[in-house]
């Protein structure tokens, strides 16, 4: 049985999730930087062969549609591993490392394309990872029973 207990906040510990879950975020966006580079160059050499500038620039386009989709799941999801503190606030505290590396990841990945482009990847992952957390702490403030004196 999982331990529904909130954690004893401390600065050390939150310091630890903010590297750890920006670590996580900062991997992923690393490959899907990768990725899309490799992606792009391979459509424009298709691109010289064919002469198909649309259908190169549709796949470029979906590609980076995908790759917005799985950075804005795992801002979503990774909330929900961390643990919990008893203070509501203290759990944003958690979130800044997640807020300040989605903010590099839609400044430097998707501002390439415009920046409109960037804060539609900004809010979504913002508001989901405030949503997620704020569901989770909810649901384990509501299960957990005060003690009581008889």
């Amino acid at each position: 049985m999982k331990n529904l207990k909130f954690k004893e906040y401390s600065t050390l510990l939150c310091v630890k999730i903010n590297l750890f879950t920006a670590l996580i975020l900062f991997i992923l966006f690393i490959c899907s930087k990768l990725f899309m580079e490799n992606f792009q160059n391979d459509a424009f050499s298709v691109v010289k062969e064919l002469d198909n500038a649309a259908g190169a620039m549709i796949a470029i386009v979906l590609v980076g549609g995908l790759v917005g989709i799985l950075l804005i799941s795992c801002s979503i999801l990774v909330p929900l591993i961390i643990p919990l503190f008893s203070n509501f606030s203290d759990n944003l505290k958690s979130l800044i490392g997640l807020v300040i590396v989605n903010f590099g990841i839609g400044y430097f990945l998707f501002s390439n394309f415009t920046l409109q482009l960037a804060l539609y990847y900004l809010l979504p992952a913002s508001v989901g990872m405030y949503f997620s957390m704020y569901v989770r702490y909810s649901k384990r403030k509501n299960t957990e029973m005060p003690e009581m004196d008889i």
